[in-house]
């Protein structure tokens, strides 16, 4: 296949998705596979051009996907189930085991520290969307652990603004809040100080965002914990 011919019609996909063409109501299930097809066989070289490319057009298909569902959720309220029907199913233009792929893509790229804005766009389109699948919540711990051990400031910005969005606007129970919010206390004792001092701005930032009753009920996990750290610590900027 010609490559430079697949890479300028990913390109002009990406403008013909800004402008939200009807057309793409009825295509965007077929290019999102189409794509991750692409990606599937490229994607062994997170660098390439083509790979980057293609984790591009997912996440802008992901969205214009989402935006649909909103859309028809919004119109169509008065029917409880044909929206609980769209809030648990076709949250994405790709089915499960096509989803299950991407993951594992993605799962794979973000180890790379060269090239990560397309990977994180994915990431974040899909968190956008609330997809549950414990591939995801596979690949969200491993976003928790890049917020302390990647040694690129912008990489662990970018980490903690997704598991931020993931912490508090996913359904999940008190049982997986409090394992995450144990991991991030756990974080604060990185042993690099860049590290300590990324866990420590994305717990203030998740303190700052959780609803007050979830905050009282979980202020043990952490409280203690951070007290001792500041005994601890060496770091005056920590």
């Amino acid at each position: 296949k010609d490559t430079s011919a697949i890479l300028l019609s990913l390109k002009s996909l990406h403008m013909l998705l800004r402008l939200e063409l009807p057309s793409m109501k009825i295509f965007k299930k077929v290019l999102s596979s189409q794509t991750l097809q692409i990606l599937a066989t490229t994607s062994s070289n997170t660098n390439d051009e083509m790979t980057q490319s293609c984790f591009k057009t997912l996440s802008l298909l992901i969205t214009c996907h989402l935006k649909e569902v909103n859309i028809s959720m919004n119109n169509d309220t008065s029917n409880s189930t044909t929206t609980l029907q769209h809030t648990n199913k076709n949250k994405v233009p790709l089915s499960d085991n096509q989803m299950q792929v991407l993951i594992s893509i993605l799962q794979a790229a973000i180890i790379d520290t060269e090239q990560q804005n397309a990977t994180f766009s994915v990431i974040k389109a899909i968190t956008a969307t609330k997809y549950i699948s414990p591939e995801f919540y596979d690949l969200t711990d491993s976003i928790l652990n890049m917020t302390v051990q990647s040694q690129q400031k912008s990489v662990r910005q970018h980490a903690a603004t997704i598991f931020m969005q993931y912490l508090i606007e996913y359904p999940m129970g008190k049982q997986k809040i409090a394992q995450h919010l144990k991991q991030m206390v756990l974080n604060v004792k990185y042993d690099f100080e860049d590290g300590r001092l990324s866990a420590m701005e994305l717990l203030y930032g998740v303190i700052q965002k959780l609803p007050i009753p979830l905050l009282e009920e979980f202020v043990h996990v952490f409280f203690l914990p951070l007290v001792l750290q500041l005994v601890n610590d060496n770091s005056k900027v920590c």
